[in-house]
């Protein structure tokens, strides 16, 4: 899998599973967007 093309993706189609993950995979997430987009995360 190649996660080099960047997608359109429709804002609520987003939110609306973004907003259902349980914590902890939400912290998953930001963790992994942090790594993918050269960031120090804060807390």
């Amino acid at each position: 899998m190649s996660l080099d093309p960047v997608l359109n993706v429709p804002t609520g189609a987003l939110t609306g599973r973004l907003g259902r993950l349980e914590e902890v995979r939400m912290r998953q997430v930001g963790d992994a967007l942090a790594v993918a987009v050269a960031c120090e995360r804060v807390g």
